[in-house]
């Protein structure tokens, strides 16, 4: 069965992929990212877990020493009370929050591979439109997402049914213990959580990363004639742009050839290249360049310094440093300036000028 150039079999061009990621349709995971978040937590309880008791307990230990009548009718008191319950909190919460944030950024970007727009948040009337709305409610992908969450929340809730049910005889001993073993069990118990969770979402992300990539190529994927049509379109920009330079060139190379006459030498290659040299001390403190070209612009300015009784100096080397160096309008860099002043006293002794 032969296949129709209209249909999308192709795999999409670099093009295409380019111009979808500044649109910003990527393959990203949020499963990645929670599974990032999570391992991050994991790293921070580990890392300062002994610090966070150390609060916790010094929280507890506060709490216990006010009395709940003076307390709630002193305003005062109340007052600091809670400035002082707010401040142990955020001691608790402000840092480990601080670096969530920034690796969920970190994470995010690492799977977009730095990419930054604001192109989807776009205003657009087909984010709008009641049918397109239904359609995608009731598209094929809206069901596999569907599926996936129920199977994440099944998975992720088995899981932590499980890590709490085998660490029951351990919380069934808290009712009567002091609150250093209360904090110990129940950060070990948070700790187990979180890892087991953070292993089902590393593993899910990983295969809904892989998903999404596969998802977004499918809806890149080009026909025959899109892949025909965009070599048409890119090759008619690219002449287009190469006739503009073409013009611009021509400007450039009108206004040089007007200025030419104010030039004191033409310094040559002979043949490729021409710069054409001015040095007037009430314009600028060294010499600049008042036309320059290469090949057939190079001839041009030969023949026409040449017209005007303007001199030509055959120095090879430095006609090419100064082609390489200097363009249009600027002065000659100060390596040069020996080599420059020789051939105008050269030029201006011919002439007998100072």
């Amino acid at each position: 069965m032969m296949m129709s150039e209209g249909e999308k079999t192709e795999k999409p061009t670099a093009y295409k992929v380019s111009k979808a990621r500044q649109d910003g349709q990527v393959a990203k995971s949020v499963d990645l990212n929670a599974a990032g978040l999570l391992g991050m937590a994991l790293l921070l309880i580990g890392m300062s877990g002994t610090y966070f008791m150390q609060i916790m307990m010094s929280f507890m230990r506060k709490s216990f020493e006010l009395d709940d009548a003076t307390t709630i009718f002193n305003s005062t008191m109340f007052l600091g009370a809670f400035n002082e319950t707010m401040h142990q909190l955020g001691l608790i919460l402000m840092p480990f929050m601080g670096v969530m944030v920034l690796a969920g950024l970190g994470i995010n970007f690492m799977q977009v591979r730095a990419l930054f727009t604001l192109k989807p948040l776009e205003p657009s009337l087909s984010k709008v439109n009641p049918m397109k709305g239904f359609k995608r409610i009731f598209s094929q992908r809206s069901v596999v997402e569907l599926i996936k969450g129920i199977l994440k929340m099944s998975i992720v809730g088995s899981v932590s049914y499980n890590v709490i049910q085998g660490s029951m005889p351990e919380l069934q001993q808290l009712n009567f213990a002091n609150p250093n073993i209360l904090l110990a069990t129940m950060g070990s118990l948070v700790f187990k959580l979180t890892g087991w969770v953070f292993m089902v979402y590393l593993v899910l992300g990983l295969a809904d990363w892989r998903y999404q990539a596969f998802q977004n190529e499918k809806q890149l994927r080009m026909s025959k004639q899109d892949i025909k049509d965009e070599s048409k379109n890119l090759e008619g920009d690219q002449k287009m742009r190469g006739k503009i330079k073409q013009a611009g060139q021509k400007i450039l190379q009108s206004k040089q050839l007007k200025h030419l006459p104010t030039a004191d030498v033409v310094i040559t290659n002979p043949t490729h290249y021409a710069v054409a040299l001015r040095y007037d001390p009430d314009i600028a403190p060294a010499p600049h360049v008042v036309a320059i070209g290469v090949d057939a612009f190079a001839q041009k300015i030969k023949a026409k310094a040449q017209s005007l009784g303007i001199e030509l100096v055959e120095n090879r080397p430095l006609a090419r440093a100064l082609y390489d160096q200097v363009g249009y309008g600027d002065m000659i860099p100060p390596e040069l300036f020996l080599a420059v002043a020789e051939v105008l006293a050269a030029v201006y002794a011919k002439k007998g000028k100072r």
